[in-house]
């Protein structure tokens, strides 16, 4: 537990010593006020030209909660893992009494809960079981807290990414762009739902939680949980390949 201890004050240490890691862990916050308090706000302003948001709450909510959210706490970790790299810390971990996998297992399930913790709450702060829809609001906020235990999944992913493709921060950020792209380029099917075209995006792993979210709207929630049994499955399969090239890369 000490250990833990430590290495929570370490981590502490260095989320204040960067301003684009704090620049990330807050923007996490912002977006929880910007989405409960601006959405309708704005809504309420393009109602009055005939035009409602309420129509696309699902992408946005899915977008900004379930994908962007957790990624920049897998940035976090995965900016984390490189300096710490770079420093070739990680090599004199190795003769510690600390275990590597202890290591890693803190460091993905620091970043896998403090995100489901705040997206938890950012859900249900901007009332996304009830904005404007019956359907949200039958969900109720248990299934809300499900998706976001669903969506940190993809935290592990983004660390993984970070520290195999990239040998320095700055190579870090590219990776970053890219991933970020990927990810969030589902909310492309949003638009083509009842398509062929949506399953398109099926080979990308967030495709399958936001496909769940907006079946919600579509009242179709006897799917739900297939979609969302699909999407851990598909997730733990990508995290367990890209696993052992993202050990070799941590020396």
């Amino acid at each position: 537990m000490k250990k833990i201890l430590a290495l929570v004050r370490t981590d502490l240490t260095n989320l204040r010593r960067e301003a684009f890691t704090i620049y990330l862990a807050s923007l996490s916050v912002v977006i929880v006020f910007l989405v409960r308090f601006l959405a309708p706000i704005l809504n309420d302003m393009l109602t009055k030209n005939g035009v409602s948001i309420l129509t696309y709450y699902p992408m946005i909510i899915s977008s900004l909660y379930f994908i962007e959210t957790p990624m920049m706490f897998g940035i976090i970790i995965g900016f984390f893992l490189l300096d710490e790299r770079e420093e070739r810390s990680l090599i004199s971990l190795r003769v510690t009494p600390l275990k590597m996998s202890t290591f890693l297992t803190y460091r993905f399930g620091l970043a896998m809960v403090t995100s489901f913790v705040v997206t938890s709450i950012g859900s249900i702060i901007a009332e996304t079981y009830s904005a404007g829809s019956a359907q949200y609001h039958n969900a109720g906020v248990y299934l809300l807290i499900l998706f976001s235990v669903l969506s940190s999944l993809s935290i592990p992913l983004m660390i993984m990414f970070i520290v195999t493709f990239a040998n320095n921060k700055i190579e870090g950020m590219a990776v970053v762009k890219a991933v970020m792209t990927l990810m969030l380029s589902p909310v492309v099917a949003f638009f083509l739902k009842g398509t062929y075209w949506e399953w398109f995006f099926a080979v990308i792993p967030t495709f399958w939680t936001q496909k769940a979210f907006w079946l919600i709207q579509d009242g179709q929630m006897s799917k739900i949980m297939l979609y969302l049994g699909f999407s851990i499955v598909y997730n733990i399969l990508l995290i367990m390949i890209l696993f052992r090239r993202f050990r070799n890369r941590l020396y």
